[in-house]
């Protein structure tokens, strides 16, 4: 189970037709929690994303944020060795494929920054 849900990602990463060379893998990574779980991980994972899409300016720390809700959802619902292996190591390639902008910290969106700073006043 872990070669078949590990594969894809794989695949559209490091792309032989691409010499090696591919995509940043998200929806690959979506379909395959939908494939294992049938809604019940993605789902989470999917808010999780959009939340942080709308807090932070960099993707790279929106998909980190929707891993985390992933991660919380397999070890309240489905704390099964298997998935949250499957997890670390999806995890560990969508660190790979987001590097350059996780290099930096995160940087939450103009609006809410000024929100935040008028509520301090």
């Amino acid at each position: 189970m872990f070669l078949i849900a590990v594969a894809p990602i794989f695949g559209h990463v490091f792309s032989p037709f691409l010499g090696f060379r591919g995509g940043k893998a998200l929806a690959t990574a979506l379909g395959v929690w939908i494939g294992l779980t049938i809604w019940k991980v993605s789902l989470p994972g999917t808010v999780a994303a959009l939340i942080g899409i709308a807090l932070f300016t960099s993707p790279g720390w929106a998909v980190m944020l929707g891993l985390g809700g992933i991660l919380i959802t397999l070890i309240i619902w489905l704390p099964d060795p298997l998935l949250i292996f499957i997890w670390l190591t999806e995890t560990l390639i969508l660190a790979w494929t987001h590097r350059e902008e996780l290099r930096h910290a995160p940087q939450l969106r103009p609006w809410l920054t000024k929100y935040l700073l008028r509520g301090m006043d």
